[in-house]
């Protein structure tokens, strides 16, 4: 079932009425007079005459996607996105120098012109990340992330005033590359594709992104230990519902199997007055649905 106001939308399962997704904007806005199909997170579809169109990449399609977790709603499944306070002892790992180049640098404005365009904000962090650290080929110049400097924009302009090159880094990514809103999975790997391909350097840095369905969290935590940031796209997960972030550093837990990665959120209203930097945000891995890695000469 989907329910739609002003301020966002909502998907429940009709029989029991479990909460399945929600947030600002509407994936089907454009299609409300069309037979609508839900198949999990990003896997939206619209029957047409005598086809079925995938509407985020806009073809048509043999067969529906239907993600696991869907079968398995109730009316309690919506994950916790508190950590787990009551497991003692976690034993901490996190990317060396996060604090100054991941939650002190400034990054671009999730709204307005560039609302939903999370993907590339997280993009630009890890990118940036990875040139301050291991390739300084990786990002040109115009485009290295400023530090934080007391300035937290709420509009796009605040941005462009405060930092104009992590708005202009991310301006690129999303008009010239073409990691528009919702993107995962290939519309953000293929963007950088593009983007490594504007200029012999990054071309000669090979940077490129890699993706996976097949158990993210795993594969996310793997990158985290190999010194590397990755990247998730979330599922159920309240107000990081269908969210992409930089994941920096994950935590484990001696008697659980359970553990928890460190993301920075790509929102400016995470980050205190007080401290001027992006504080750790702890959220379960199991909320990652897309896992992402970065790799480079």
């Amino acid at each position: 079932m989907l329910g739609t106001a002003s301020n966002g939308y909502l998907i429940l399962e009709r029989g029991t009425y479990a909460f399945a997704e929600g947030g600002e904007a509407n994936p089907y806005k454009n299609y409300m007079d069309y037979p609508k199909y839900y198949g999990g997170l990003l896997c939206y579809y619209i029957q047409r005459e005598q086809e079925y169109l995938d509407i985020l990449r806009g073809e048509p399609v043999d067969a529906l996607a239907h993600m696991n977790y869907i079968d398995n709603l109730s009316e309690t499944s919506q994950p916790d996105v508190s950590p787990y306070g009551d497991l003692e002892n976690p034993i901490v790992h996190r990317l060396v120098n996060s604090n100054t180049y991941i939650k002190r640098v400034a990054f671009g404005y999730n709204g307005g012109d560039f609302n939903n365009t999370c993907s590339a904000i997280a993009t630009t962090i890890a990118l940036n990340y990875l040139d301050r650290t291991r390739n300084d080929n990786i990002v040109p110049s115009q485009y290295n992330l400023e530090a934080l400097s007391g300035a937290f924009p709420r509009t796009t302009q605040e941005v462009i005033s405060s930092y104009p090159k992590a708005h202009a880094f991310h301006k690129f990514l999303v008009e010239d590359c073409g990691m528009n809103a919702v993107s995962f999975a290939g519309a953000i790997s293929i963007p950088v594709d593009t983007y490594r391909n504007h200029s012999t350097a990054t071309i000669n840095s090979g940077i490129s992104v890699s993706w996976t369905l097949v158990n993210p969290a795993a594969y996310i935590k793997t990158q985290i230990s190999n010194s590397r940031p990755a990247m998730m796209t979330t599922a159920l997960v309240g107000q990081y519902s269908t969210h992409t972030m930089v994941v920096y550093g994950y935590r484990s837990y001696n008697n659980s199997s359970e553990i928890d990665f460190l993301v920075h959120t790509g929102w400016y209203d995470t980050i205190p007055k007080e401290t001027g930097e992006m504080p750790d945000v702890w959220v379960p891995a199991s909320i990652a649905v897309y896992g992402y890695s970065f790799n480079f000469n």
